[in-house]
Order: C-alpha cells, then structure tokens, then sequence
C-alpha cells in the first residue's frame, strides 16, 4: 500500500485567494494537519476543495532543504500567456498553445503514467485550468531529484506553468466536487525508466548526486575502445549500428544516437556488469524505454546508474556535459550533416582569405581576425541537439564558456576576461559573421533547456530571487565566401570608417546612436536596457546645438577641441574628461545627424583653410540650391553639409590626393 505524506487545510475554497496574507493563513493551516493517506483518501482530498502540499519537510519549514519527502509530481495548466506589456491574457481555443483536458490525455506520458487530472478552482469550460497529478513509484527524498522530475516532465510537457515546479509548494482546492478525473488508478510514475539527465554548467559544487557517485569502473573492450580514440576501429565496431546523417539536422541525429541498441555495442547479455561500480554479481541491464531510447540501468542499491546513450558516453569520456559528448560523437563517427560540412568548408576559405588582404582590411576587423577565426571554430566545434535546422547551424555559448575554451590558446588569464569574449561575439554579429537569436527564434526546448539552466545556476550561486541571463544562442548560417568577403569589404567597412568607428566604444547604446534601436537589439538581444547615461545625452544635445548654431552664424568649421571646450563652458557640473570621452564615443552619432568628419591631414587642412592640430574636425554649412547633391541632401534632412566639394585624384607619383573643387557659394 502506498502511504502519500500530505498537509491538508481543513476549510473548503470557493474561490482562489489574492491576497498574500490570506495565502499565508492557509498555508499555516495546512501545515498544521499532517497526514499520509492512501490513494483512494488522496483523491478524496482533490475532489474536496480542501487545499495541500503534498510532501513532508522538517519542522513544517518552508525552504528548499526543510524538503525530506513526497510521492507526488503535480504539473500546472492555466492556458494563459504573457503579452508585450506583461500581462497576464488568456488563451484561446483555436491557439495551438491552448491545451485541453481532451489534449492532455492524448499525450502519451500523461495516459501511461499519470494517475489523476484535477479541475482547478478557477476551471471554467470556456478556460480549462487543471493539474495532472503523477504519483510516483518510489519515494523522493532529495530535493533537487525531485526539482530534475519537474524539469524532465516540463520538458515533456513544455504547455504547463514552469513556475510549479516542486512538491513543498501549496495547492489550492479544486474545481466544486467533481473536480477529479482518473486517468488509470494502477498508474505511477517509475523515473527509473525514464533517464532524467540535465547537465548544467553552473558550478562544480551544484554537481547532482549522481554525477558525483557514478565513476567509471569496468573498462570492457568497449571501453578501451572509446579511449584510444581510434576512428577507423570505432567505426567498425559500430558499423551495424551507423546510418547515414548527411540530410539529417543535429536533433535528428541525436534522437537517431539515442535509440542505438547497447546491447549490441556492449555485446551483452543478460549477465552485465555495470560499468560503473565494482560489481562482482552482475546487477546491469539494458532496456528500451517507452521512447524508443535505449537504457543503461543498474539495478544495484550501491549504484542505480539509469542513462541513456549519450549519458553512458558522456561518462566513459569523463565529459562536463551531454552537448560535448554529442560533438565527440559527430566527430569520431563521422556523423556531420552535409550543411554542416559545406558551412565549414567556406568558413575556412572566408579566414584564409581574409588573412591574404590582411594589410587592406580595416583596422578593427585586422586585429581581431585571429580570435574570430577561433571563435568561429568554437562554435562550429560545439552545435547542439536541439538544433533542428537544415540551413545552418546553432550553438549555445556563454562568455564564460568561450574565456574558458580561450585559455588554451592565450592562457589562464583569458577566463577571467569574460567580457572581452563577449565583446568579440557581439562585435562578429554586427559585422555578420553570425547572428544572435531572441527568444523568439530560439527552437523552444532549447529555450526551455536555456531557461531551466539560467534558474539552476541562479538557484545554485545565488538563491532563488536571483536572475542571470541566458547563454546567447548562436547561428552560423550558409554563406558564400566571396560574397561574405564583398559584403565585408565593400559594404560594412566603408560604413565603420564613416562612422569612425572605434572597438573600444562599441556597445548597445553606441550602435542605438549611429544606426537605431532595432539594430541595437540584433547585435545586443539581452542588453536592450543598456543605454546612455542622461549625463552624456545631455552632452550631445548641447554639442549639436553649438554646431547648429555654427552653422547659423556661418562659421562652417568647428574643431573637435573647439566642440569640447566649447560644450565645457555651457555645462555646468560637468568635467572635461566626462565631455570629451562622451564625444569621442559618439563621433558616429553626430555623422548620422548629417554633419561631416573629416581627419584634420595636410590636404584637409590645406583645402578648408584651416589651422588645427586635433585628430578630427566637423564641417558644416547651410543653404539650399547650390547644387544638385547638395541640395538633395538638405531635402533629407541633414541640416549640415561641407562648406567645400573636394574629389580624390592621383598624381603622376602614384600619391592620391585630395583635389579642391570650386568653394561652394551661399546665398
């Protein structure tokens, strides 16, 4: 007989409360009335209004490691979404996110393992909120194997509410006395016959239990065979198991790598010795689950290893995590798509290329081409699973990853220079070598991978009101090597060197100032709310009212250092540094306005009669009919122009030069 532990309020809802402190009232109640009842009396319980928590904690505490027990998983439907403003809005019928008690029991895991649905307190036929309710095989007692059960049927299940993700947690009654439907009274939930295995990255101390206490043991031929690392001898011995991935996405090989047959490739019996234990009695058996994946289980009480595939690879190989080994796998076994192949092979004419004109490429782009390069191998070296894409590719990849993978090649210090790395990745989607994904464009179980690693090492390093961001999601597409090098060289550079471009300024608020906030959030995804200090707006108001003023009193010319002494005088509170950097870095803004920077060289100087000794000068004049380009110009809107036409010409030496036209005549 099971025995559930369960608290139970002993006053009926007629309606689900708002107010906290009424909330915190009935949880008081709750944990007040302790009981383990049986299955029948549980279902009694959801059909009585009576609100639960179905779990035992220590001294009816309320944090995660009071948690000492539960039998039961409880996933939460309320078929609502947020919109832009953040609202809560329902759902409708016809949206392929609404999800009926009809839909939910045609769902697989919810039909063969799934013991009850519960109508909510809100359930209405118009809206159906319910809760499926597992009850589980065996007990739990850890905390964060109970929180991985949660996340593998969330994952299963992606339509529920991720916020109800743990038993010591308040349920409110259900919906009037008929609120229970029972799916099959003999169903429970046996997690050792599915694998749950979420690697997370967060740190070395939020290792689960499992990942700690399974160490390889055994090394079989297959074992040493995966060691040596010998290609041609793995592909042999997985030759009845190989198959042809050349038109598959990433997410159709991994699925196809997760029904191998292990007992072909460990040439088993029913007497296996697990692998990963000192097993003197055979106690291991291999298994197909309900999906079709094939199971390494361990049925010894001083080891209970249950994984599949990748997770039997992942430990042989002694990896940090499931994504790694898969590349391991395409890698040995050959097993890269041909999208894949043919993105790595223009990727490498692209570098090579690039590094042939070194000498003729912007300065920017020069001095970063190695790193690019490297990154750029990185990605491509760690494509993930959930990549379902057949025209490109889509990695994940954090800057704290990246300064790690770096450090080979430039040293320890590299991995405490997160941000440079992340400066790098975002400098190659502004110039197009990659692009960043929102959420929106993110495959969702990748997003919903993302998002339970961003909670996890949140909850792990800092407690749970703490929030991270995800790790970026990257996607090389399919490109063409010439016309990559022609985009690059004919397109973007031109438009860096007008905007005088510098990577030490580059940045979201750089990028919103020179272009707009759209291309800011492309380049920037997750730093939209990064923007300049109302110090520095109010220094480029008050610069580009002198040069318009400049420009009123028909003084054509103004310096950069005239600009800043100038803008000095008119601010108060405001110091010289503070105006000087907040121009220097928003030189792009002010040729977006359409005034004209020129470098102050000897030609330049020579050609607007002017004596300076500043890098930079701006150009200005006013006026409307003094010619066709000109004119059209101001027509556009820009309200400043050069007070000179010049043209590049070359002497008889070779030496191009700028060449002086004829003054331009205002009126």
């Amino acid at each position: 007989m099971i025995n559930i532990p369960i608290y139970v309020d002993k006053e009926k809802l007629l309606e689900k409360p708002v107010i906290d402190d009424k909330k915190k009232k009935i949880r008081e109640r709750c944990l007040n009335n302790y009981r383990e009842v049986t299955r029948d009396e549980f279902v009694d319980i959801l059909n009585s209004s009576l609100s639960f928590i179905p779990s035992k904690t220590k001294n009816k505490g309320n944090k995660n490691e009071d948690f000492l027990e539960t039998r039961v998983i409880i996933l939460d439907f309320d078929n609502t979404v947020k919109d832009e403003n953040n609202n809560v809005v329902d759902l409708s019928k016809d949206d392929s996110r609404y999800v009926s008690i009809e839909k939910a029991l045609s769902i697989d895991l919810v039909c063969n393992s799934a013991f009850a649905i519960q109508k909510s307190i809100r359930y209405s036929e118009n809206l159906e909120k319910f809760k499926i309710v597992f009850i589980l095989k065996e007990a739990i007692t850890d905390y964060n194997e109970m929180k991985d059960v949660y996340n593998y049927l969330q994952e299963k299940i992606p339509w529920c509410d991720k916020s109800v993700a743990s038993s010591n947690r308040m349920f409110f009654g259900g919906y009037k006395s008929d609120a229970v439907i029972i799916i099959n009274e003999d169903n429970a939930l046996d997690i050792s016959e599915n694998p749950i295995d979420f690697p997370m990255t967060c740190s070395k101390n939020c290792q689960s239990d499992s990942e700690r206490k399974h160490e390889l043991v055994n090394e079989t031929d297959f074992v040493k065979l995966i060691k040596n690392k010998d290609k041609e001898e793995m592909k042999q011995w997985f030759i009845d198991c190989l198959f042809d991935s050349s038109e598959m996405s990433f997410k159709e090989i991994y699925e196809r790598l997760l029904t191998i047959d292990m007992n072909k490739l460990l040439k088993s019996n029913k007497n296996l010795r697990c692998l990963f234990h000192d097993d003197h009695n055979p106690s291991a058996d291999i298994f197909t689950g309900e999906n079709g994946h094939s199971i390494f289980y361990c049925q010894s009480s001083n080891c209970g290893v249950s994984v599949d595939f990748i997770g039997v690879m992942k430990l042989i190989l002694k990896k940090d995590s499931r994504v790694e080994t898969f590349n391991w796998l395409l890698e040995n076994l050959d097993l890269h798509p041909t999208h894949f192949q043919k993105l790595k092979e223009e990727s490498k004419v692209l570098f090579d290329t690039l590094e042939s004109m070194e000498d003729k490429l912007f300065r920017t782009i020069k001095n970063c081409l190695e790193e690019m390069r490297r990154v750029y191998d990185e990605l491509l070296s760690g494509v993930n699973f959930f990549d379902d894409s057949k025209e490109g590719v889509t990695c994940i990849l954090s800057g704290e990853q990246l300064a790690k993978k770096m450090s080979f090649y430039y040293g320890k210090e590299s991995i405490s220079s997160v941000g440079k790395w992340n400066k790098l990745l975002s400098f190659m989607t502004f110039i197009g070598l990659i692009k960043k994904l929102d959420d929106d464009d993110i495959p969702i179980d990748m997003l919903e991978y993302l998002n339970k690693q961003k909670k996890d090492k949140a909850l792990c390093e800092k407690g749970e009101n703490f929030v991270y961001k995800r790790s970026n999601v990257y996607l090389l597409d399919l490109f063409d090597a010439t016309s990559m090098i022609k985009k690059l060289t004919e397109d973007i550079t031109p438009l860096m060197e007008k905007f005088h471009f510098t990577y030490q300024h580059f940045s979201y608020a750089w990028v919103k100032m020179c272009f707009n906030e759209e291309e800011a959030k492309r380049v920037f995804p997750q730093n939209f709310r990064s923007e300049l200090s109302k110090k520095k707006i109010s220094i480029l108001a008050e610069a580009h009212k002198i040069l318009q003023g400049s420009s009123c009193k028909e003084t054509y010319t103004v310096t950069e250092k005239e600009l800043i002494n100038t803008v000095c005088e008119r601010s108060q509170n405001v110091g010289y540094n503070s105006v000087k950097n907040a121009l220097i870095e928003n030189r792009g803004y002010f040729v977006k306005q359409g005034f004209t920077l020129e470098r102050a060289s000897k030609d330049i100087k020579k050609l607007y009669n002017v004596k300076a000794s500043s890098s930079f000068l701006i150009y200005l004049a006013k006026g409307a009919g003094i010619d066709e380009v000109i004119k059209e110009l101001i027509l556009s809107g820009a309200g400043l122009v050069p007070l000179y036409q010049y043209k590049s010409v070359r002497k008889d030496d070779g030496q191009r030069v700028r060449k002086r036209r004829e003054p331009i005549v205002l009126p």
